[in-house]
């Protein structure tokens, strides 16, 4: 029997309603993964026609190379990757009329809603992850009557609870993070108006949280640069220290020093520390990517110095959907044994390593 994939178009759809059907697809995947009769809901969101997401690329990629020839390529991008699925898995597509159908067929997997504060954007992850604790829909201020006239009792309401976003954090993390999975969270930032990768967040009950991971001044400065120096310093002094065992206290320094000061940097690494690799499951992971207050190298430095690796899900969209459906094949890496490896001391060894583009 063909699995059933229900196709919802939000090309079209505001900056509200795409959160809207980005956090409930992550409802209706979880539901269907525990079932296999169950439909998957696939949503297509068009060409990611966001020039403030091409801005690294402004001197490489002018307007009319991303309109002549970047953009007719992508234009297909989810439904590419739908019609892919198709061929391997055999899938039974069937395209909705919108949001409503879509929710009066899943209407038993919701138990509310619960409404955002526009006065505070980072609202938005605490809904996220109230939806995916809950099973409620995320809707902004101007779809709660809509909510209501179908059947829904508001569950929750953000606005005017909190001051500003380390106050929301702090009452998240002290309230929801406990109940959240435990080895993975999600930093995402609300402000971007890119809500493709929330289905996740939804789907595997991960903490979201938006917050920065470097102030600059004062004494953090010198923990940036003792962060940077353990990553990236002279080779032969870094090489003196791992040898004598000092990078650990010169991290544990780095980190120290980026929270003097800077709460939302104090409240970062306090999640991250909070990610555990209990029972021998996943590795302490944390998707996302970092917020616009920040910079990529900031960001990372601190994510790796707290021992947390990152798994990028910015602008990448059906997440629950991808990870519902089998691997055809099996996942497996041919390793040498060390034990029969010898290497000769007259001969020299080249190694080729391949990166994923401009990170190393």
């Amino acid at each position: 029997m063909a699995r059933r994939v229900e196709l919802l178009e939000a090309a079209a759809l505001d900056a509200d309603d795409r959160l809207l059907v980005s956090a409930f697809q992550g409802i209706v995947n979880r539901a269907a993964k525990e079932s296999s009769t169950a439909a998957l809901l696939f949503i297509d969101y068009g060409t990611y026609d966001d020039p403030s997401s091409r801005r690294t690329n402004s001197v490489m990629m002018t307007e009319e190379d991303w309109l002549t020839r970047f953009r007719p390529f992508l234009e297909r991008n989810d439904l590419d990757n739908l019609d892919w699925h198709r061929g391997r898995h055999g899938l039974e597509v069937e395209k909705l009329a919108g949001i409503d159908e879509a929710v009066a067929r899943h209407r038993d997997l919701l138990s509310g809603f619960v409404v955002t504060d526009p006065a505070l954007p980072d609202s938005i992850n605490a809904a996220l992850v109230l939806a995916g604790l809950e099973g409620l829909l995320v809707v902004a201020p101007g779809r709660e009557s809509w909510a209501r006239e179908l059947g829904f009792e508001r569950r929750h309401d953000l606005r005017g609870r909190f001051r500003n976003r380390v106050g929301l954090y702090l009452w998240a993390f002290r309230e929801l993070r406990p109940r959240c999975a435990e080895a993975s969270a999600t930093c995402y930032e609300p402000a971007w108006g890119h809500p493709e990768s929330v289905d996740l967040i939804v789907k595997e009950r991960l903490f979201a949280f938006g917050l920065s991971s470097f102030e600059r001044g004062s004494l953090r400065d010198l923990g940036k640069s003792l962060l940077l120096f353990l990553a990236a310093g002279s080779w032969g002094l870094r090489n003196c220290v791992f040898s004598l065992r000092l990078d650990g206290p010169l991290r544990a320094l780095a980190l120290r020093l980026l929270s003097i000061g800077a709460a939302e940097t104090r409240l970062f690494q306090k999640v991250l520390r909070s990610l555990t690799r209990g029972g021998g499951g996943p590795y302490p992971t944390l998707y996302g990517w970092h917020v616009d207050r920040d910079d990529e190298l900031s960001f990372m430095l601190l994510v790796s110095a707290c021992g947390v690796r990152l798994a990028p899900t910015f602008m990448a969209s059906n997440f629950s959907f991808h990870s519902c459906l089998p691997a055809k094949t099996k996942l497996s890496q041919a390793h040498v044994d060390a034990s029969t490896v010898k290497l000769e001391r007259d001969k020299v060894y080249l190694t080729f390593t391949l990166s994923d583009g401009d990170q190393c």
